[in-house]
């Protein structure tokens, strides 16, 4: 999931799905005056480094940017884009809608989970977290009847298809690198891992300043 490069860019001319952060999950004030959507997976490592720093980066761009945060799970069991024998990212499907219902239930419980699912490990190297006990882990936010409800709901379905539709778009020649950035009609995968290296992309390749 990391790219070979610092990071690979691309532009779509056609208008994307994107959607406000006063609708989806976000880090930073839905009010910003810049809302970048940010693709990600919940068994993706590079994505747990990232995801740790997004609030420092809204920091040092003095709030100004906010981050919509849209699950894109890298498993062709629910998305079309993902070639059918990749098989490093099985439980993606399951941590996405999970976070789906638990968002649609209560965003605090959203907000619990996912710092749940990236939280730094105690020692050694980040590995994702097991489907079984994340289920474990979305139940003891909500009452697991509202959470099996909304699993099975259209929200659910709706916020997964969105997403893959915005992951679809943005995949040029085959490749789905993840996490990736979307501002507008463009659209960053990068390959850093300090707030002023995301910062100077987004300033170089999405002109926020």
């Amino acid at each position: 999931t990391t790219p070979r490069t610092a990071y690979e860019r691309g532009f779509i001319p056609e208008e994307l799905p994107l959607r406000g952060a006063d609708e989806l999950p976000s880090v930073g004030d839905p009010a910003a005056q810049k809302v970048v959507t940010l693709l990600f997976d919940y068994q993706c490592n590079h994505c747990q480094s990232l995801h740790h720093i997004l609030g420092d980066v809204v920091d040092a761009m003095d709030g100004r940017v906010a981050f919509v945060l849209c699950p894109s799970p890298l498993s062709p069991k629910c998305n079309p884009y993902i070639p059918p024998e990749e098989s490093h990212f099985e439980g993606s499907c399951d941590f996405a809608r999970l976070a789906a219902a638990l968002y649609s239930i209560s965003p605090a419980a959203f907000e619990a989970f996912d710092s749940w699912v990236f939280e730094n490990p105690e020692a050694g190297k980040w590995s994702p977290r097991p489907v079984a006990d994340a289920y474990v882990k979305a139940s003891e936010l909500v009452p697991v009847t509202e959470l099996d409800e909304a699993l099975e709901g259209d929200f659910v379905r709706q916020f997964i298809s969105r997403d893959i539709e915005l992951f679809g778009r943005t995949s040029i020649y085959g490749h789905g690198g993840i996490p990736r950035f979307v501002y507008g009609n463009s659209w960053v995968i990068p390959d850093a891992d300090t707030v002023e290296e995301i910062v100077s992309i987004l300033q170089s390749e999405f002109g926020i300043r």
